[in-house]
């Protein structure tokens, strides 16, 4: 990704013309208020660092969010702009799964379509009986959201799927390489599409656990279709829930039309 420095900006500043003050906007003191001005900026989101306390001299890292303010050019479209992404989405977005346990039976039709193909080995690992009891209630808060989401996300990380060359690597990425292998072409973009899906909630959650993640988990959102910030974290668990039941039931559908043969059998 590209990066920018503070010295690099001041030699940009040294080039244009102001209205007054043209020394102030050229010293150290004003690289200094303009890293704290873009650490709470969420047009600037990405990794920053500063040589020291002082914040004269810093360079940050430019990431993908900026794409989002393309032809923004004066303050007053880049305050339009911001309002449109941070609204909060209306509740017609989402749709209340018809039964708690949607997402646990989900997961449960998986792993009988994964020992369909294969030798009837479980896909299912329950570490925790408790953490998947969890995901069948709602979330009424930020920590309960976060709770479910975790119990989800452990649940995906303990997916029994062969080792490959990415053996070292999170299930969902283990599954995507396995899966490549295993089903037909055809099979490939709907199955990339939901282990997307699931790649994003594993980023979501590490973005609320690790504070070097919340960049990444900031861009999750919005691939889901959510605008920040989270104002609604009983919608939040909803749409996390019908994402991760889509995804399961595309794998799900993919498996069976592999092994050819009927769920029912199993």
């Amino acid at each position: 990704m590209p990066e920018i420095t503070s010295e690099e900006v001041l030699a940009y500043q040294k080039q244009r013309e102001f209205d007054g003050n043209e020394a102030d906007r050229n010293s150290a003191q004003w690289s200094r208020l303009l890293f704290k001005l873009m650490e709470d900026e969420p047009c600037f989101g990405g990794g920053h660092s500063a040589s020291d306390d002082t914040l004269t001299s810093w360079k940050w890292t430019v990431d993908r969010t900026v794409r989002q303010y393309k032809d923004v050019a004066s303050i007053e479209q880049y305050v339009e702009r911001l309002s449109t992404l941070l609204a909060p989405p209306p509740a017609t977005e989402y749709r209340i799964t018809a039964s708690p346990l949607d997402l646990p039976t989900s997961l449960g039709y998986l792993d009988s379509a994964w020992r369909l193909t294969h030798d009837r080995k479980h896909l299912l690992r329950l570490v925790s009986p408790e953490k998947v009891a969890s995901l069948a209630f709602d979330a009424g808060s930020r920590e309960e959201f976060s709770d479910r989401l975790s119990a989800l996300c452990d649940t995906m990380k303990s997916f029994q799927v062969p080792a490959s060359s990415t053996k070292n690597a999170h299930a969902i990425v283990r599954m995507r390489a396995h899966l490549q292998d295993l089903l037909p072409p055809e099979a490939h973009a709907r199955v990339e599409d939901a282990l997307n899906v699931l790649s994003n909630l594993v980023a979501i959650r590490n973005g609320g656990e690790h504070g070097d993640a919340q960049d990444r988990a900031a861009s999750s959102w919005l691939a889901l279709g959510v605008r920040l910030p989270i104002t609604n974290w009983t919608e939040a668990w909803m749409l996390v829930r019908q994402r991760a039941i889509a995804a399961f039931d595309v794998l799900r559908d993919e498996l069976i039309a592999e092994s050819d043969g009927d769920i029912s059998e199993n």
